[in-house]
């Protein structure tokens, strides 16, 4: 198994690679952030989703979110993955599965965010959590999910949110 880099230097060099042109080809928002809440990387999808500026990197994430702080920052705390809904300043809207980036000591080197837009609706929303929970019991992970962010606990079953 090939180890971690363990600093956010390696996250940067990883924007700024060749392999970032893959995050292009997603339709749903990605971004990586610096273990202290900046901004890495965003792909299209992720700027375009919320209506962020394209010299977003180096930022801070609580300068463009509303939810920054249960969110993003929620995972740089506790070190655990968070799922919630994603507001900006100018209330663009998605829902995000934020993911800590540690290393093998546990260290901390940035956040991985990987958003969704809430139009596609409920049944299509339904079918991409129930991938995000199969995937996440086979890797023996799993995300609790509320309407407010709530940090994820290992022995949890991933809870879907509720429909209007």
């Amino acid at each position: 198994m090939r180890s971690r880099p363990n600093s956010s230097s390696a996250l940067e060099s990883l924007a700024e690679s060749a392999y970032a042109d893959v995050f292009e080809l997603l339709h749903t928002g990605i971004a990586v952030m610096s273990a202290t809440g900046a901004f890495l990387y965003c792909n299209q999808a992720f700027l375009s989703m919320f209506n962020l500026p394209s010299d977003i990197r180096g930022k801070h994430v609580t300068d463009f979110f509303l939810t920054a702080e249960q969110g993003v920052m929620t995972t740089i705390r506790t070190r655990k993955p968070t799922f919630c809904s994603s507001l900006t300043t100018t209330d663009a809207q998605g829902i995000s599965f934020r993911y800590p980036l540690l290393d093998d000591k546990g260290k901390l080197y940035g956040v991985i965010i990987e958003s969704i837009s809430p139009s596609i609706g409920p049944e299509r929303m339904q079918k991409f959590l129930d991938t995000k929970k199969r995937a996440t019991i086979s890797s023996k992970r799993s995300v609790k999910s509320r309407a407010a962010c709530i940090p994820s606990k290992a022995s949890s079953a991933a809870a879907m949110p509720s429909w209007p």
